[in-house]
């Protein structure tokens, strides 16, 4: 009997150091996957900066070419005003009598001989 309850507490010793040995490997398993999260949450920051810096440089390229197109709408606003200011002239010049006499040629120089 008594030898029986050695053998249990020796079976229970072993099962509790197997356990045991169990949980220390799901501590480092745990402790591998945090660093490994970390890594990845590090990583995935430097990402986001990244992208952020990239957002930046794309809104002040579209600033930039909003002020292109916006120099290009006052170019072609002028230009327009400038053809309807021809057009206005051309018009008043069509209807306006001719008063510029046909130039008079000279006889042509004799020649000598």
């Amino acid at each position: 009997m008594i030898l029986a309850a050695v053998w249990v507490i020796m079976l229970l010793m072993s099962d509790l150091r197997m356990v045991n040995a169990q949980l220390r490997q799901v501590v480092a398993d745990k402790d591998e996957l945090l660093v490994a999260q970390q890594t990845l949450i590090a990583t995935q920051r430097k990402r986001l900066k990244t992208q952020d810096a990239l957002i930046e440089g794309q809104v002040r390229q579209l600033a930039s070419q909003d002020e292109l197109v916006r120099l290009q709408d006052e170019q072609i606003a002028t230009r327009a005003e400038l053809i309807r200011r021809l057009d206005d002239e051309m018009a008043e010049l069509r209807h306006r009598p001719c008063t510029i006499s046909p130039p008079i040629l000279a006889a042509p120089p004799a020649h000598a001989g």
